[in-house]
Order: structure tokens, then sequence, then C-alpha cells
């Protein structure tokens, strides 16, 4: 988020203003399974293949130019408990590419984590 810093040099006060912003175009993209990537994404997720991995359990989407492993996205209310950012109520999960931006999920059926049914991709910045 950016942090607008103002300093009041008399009081030396500092106000934080936060700013988030979240763009999507709101279309379901389709989910990926591996025999559907094409060789350049297959060699891009060789990780897939280590440890023993089916790679026909993973499931992917594509989004501006990349491919993303659905399994990179931790699923809210996760297990461990935690949630999500308030600025993120009304998606299913994000994950960040740096401290200031990161990528938003959120499924048509949100009761749906194992679905064909496709993904709704946003992406965060501040």
């Amino acid at each position: 988020m950016i942090d607008q810093l103002l300093i009041n040099s008399a009081e030396n006060i500092r106000i934080k203003e936060k700013i988030m912003k979240i763009i999507s175009n709101h279309h379901v993209r389709d989910l990926l399974w591996w025999y559907e990537l094409t060789d350049q994404e297959k060699n891009d997720q060789d990780w897939v293949l280590s440890n023993d991995n089916d790679p026909d359990e993973f499931q992917f989407f594509r989004y501006k130019g990349s491919i993303y492993p659905l399994c990179d996205f931790l699923r809210y209310p996760s297990v461990w408990g935690g949630s999500l950012p308030d600025d993120f109520k009304d998606w299913d999960s994000y994950m960040s590419d740096s401290f200031f931006s990161g990528i938003l999920i959120k499924f048509p059926d949100p009761d749906d984590w194992d679905n064909d049914n496709g993904i709704i991709v946003g992406w965060y910045y501040s």
C-alpha cells in the first residue's frame, strides 16, 4: 500500500494514508490441467515433476502472459487460521508477487474449489 507520509515540521506529526487498487475485468478464465499446457509452460513449471508428484493433479490458469498454479493460492479461511486482508474481502485468495502487488482469485461458485468452472483473476497494487 502506498504510504503517503506527511510531516508537520512544527509538531512532527505523521499521517499515513493507504491506497489499494484492484484491477479485474471479472471475466471467467479457464482452469487448465497439465496436459493442456504448452511445452514451454510445462518447462516453466517443471517443479511439478519433482518429488514424485502426479502432474495430472495440478490445475493452472493463464493471466497476463504467465501461467499460475492454483496450488500457490491459499484458501481462506485457511485450516491454519487467518483471513484475507480487508481490501480483499470480495476475493477468495491472493498471491503476492512483491510487497506492493500481487494476483487475486475468486471462483464463480465460492464453495467449489475443486471445479472446472473457471476462475476470476485480478491484480492488486498500491
